[in-house]
């Protein structure tokens, strides 16, 4: 060895290198436990942990977390998990009060004091012990084994692709915009030749003395009238091209979305019913296996997802992946996802929203009807014709005028109807 490799360790303080050395040893992810590096860390948090920043998501839900959302477990020192605010275990406005040692309740059985801070459950409280002790023994650890976590696509997965979803739809809407700028310049000059040949061969005619003014106005009307109807028939095809495309953007998107699920399910094994019992691809069309009756006879039976659907409403969210997860936070099965959209669209009426004009086209207003594919559920457009408003016995379907279409998606293993047109008294 050199001389200056020895001088050069031994005037490097060892204590120093060895507190340096425990220090990196200790700053490891609380999640996944592997090392968490400066350029990618989170923390230390109060409870002195650290996470990726791609772990750094709430422990139920998957939801990303930042250092001012995240929430801990305060019935439980030893759960160094982080949580979002609608999963964090704490106690609810419908929990049993806490008791003081004297045996009476807090301030308005809020659990606060009167600083207005949340107090500790009390775990030296014998009357709620062994409450908490229960609440400690059904914690639901590992995580994807509990209930609670039944989502199968990761979210930091699903938001990445509806990115790219937003990004294709984008490059649709410019290219639709484009090819709508190049027609009305394109309709325009051969309207302006046309009117210019039109009216040049009048002009000869009178000179000649072979027509009047009077010929001149008939002239002009049939050449707007022609106009018009060019116009007319221009915008319907655009609409119905515009229309055919969007359509397969939407039928990839949903394909693409499922694909991701099937994935997702594939590599869990947990028995949690989103990865077990729902089919990878769409079954064949066959008749339900029993009636609606023998699921259910009333609404009350879904008076939670129904709830959460209407607090749903009530605010905007910023993405469908968003939205999706905080719909079928308490579903527990196919229906209970399928009820939770379905609810939510007829309270929304979407016919009756008021759309910014300033909202860009990369928000998901500018989405198309892809919910059951952001909840993993198989879901077709059935197209055909209705007798619905302006019908009339004898009729017969030569145009799109009856055109309608109708949703079946694929619930607890039958096919079902869910028409969210009808759910909201609007009659095609």
């Amino acid at each position: 060895t050199s001389p200056i490799t020895n001088s050069t360790s031994s005037a490097r303080p060892k204590g120093a290198l060895a507190r340096s050395h425990d220090r990196m040893a200790k700053q490891t992810c609380n999640r996944c436990g592997k090392q968490v590096y400066p350029t990618d860390k989170v923390g230390p948090l109060k409870d002195s942990t650290f996470f990726h920043q791609g772990c750094f998501k709430c422990y139920i839900c998957g939801t990303r977390l930042a250092l001012k959302t995240y929430c801990n477990n305060r019935n439980d020192q030893n759960d160094k998990e982080v949580y979002c605010a609608n999963h964090v275990p704490i106690a609810g406005p419908h929990d049993p009060p806490f008791l003081r040692s004297d045996g009476s309740p807090t301030e308005n059985g809020t659990g606060r004091t009167s600083n207005g801070y949340r107090r500790d459950a009390g775990l030296e409280d014998m009357k709620i012990a062994h409450a908490i002790k229960a609440t400690q023994v059904a914690k639901p650890y590992p995580k994807i084994v509990h209930k609670g976590a039944h989502y199968a696509v990761d979210y930091d997965a699903q938001t990445r692709l509806e990115l790219l979803h937003r990004r294709d739809e984008d490059k649709l809407y410019e290219a639709f915009q484009n090819q709508r700028t190049k027609e009305s310049e394109q309709f325009e000059t051969e309207t302006r030749e046309e009117w210019e040949r039109a009216l040049a061969d009048f002009a000869r005619k009178y000179e000649k003395g072979q027509a009047n003014m009077l010929n001149k106005d008939d002239l002009i009307r049939q050449l707007t009238i022609k106009r018009e109807k060019k116009l007319e028939t221009l915008h319907s095809k655009r609409r119905e091209r515009e229309r055919h495309q969007t359509a397969e953007l939407v039928d990839k998107q949903a394909r693409e979305m499922l694909d991701l699920f099937k994935q997702a399910r594939s590599e869990q094994a947990d028995g949690s019913y989103s990865s077990a019992g729902y089919p990878s691809t769409p079954p064949p069309p066959q008749p339900p296996s029993c009636s609606k009756r023998e699921i259910y006879t009333s609404t009350e039976y879904f008076s939670s997802i129904d709830e959460v659907a209407i607090h749903c409403a009530r605010s905007e969210m910023t993405t469908f992946t968003d939205l999706i997860r905080a719909l079928t936070s308490e579903a527990r099965s196919s229906i209970d996802m399928a009820r939770a959209i379905y609810r939510w669209i007829t309270i929304k009426n979407l016919n009756t929203m008021i759309f910014d004009d300033s909202i860009e086209n990369d928000t998901p207003m500018a989405h198309n009807y892809v919910f059951c594919s952001y909840a993993g559920l198989h879901c077709v457009v059935i197209k055909g014709y209705s007798k619905s408003a302006g019908y009339q016995p004898g009729y017969s379907f030569e145009d799109n005028r009856f055109r309608n279409t109708w949703n079946a998606v694929y619930l607890d293993g039958s096919w079902r109807f869910v028409q969210c047109n009808w759910g909201a008294r609007h009659l095609v």
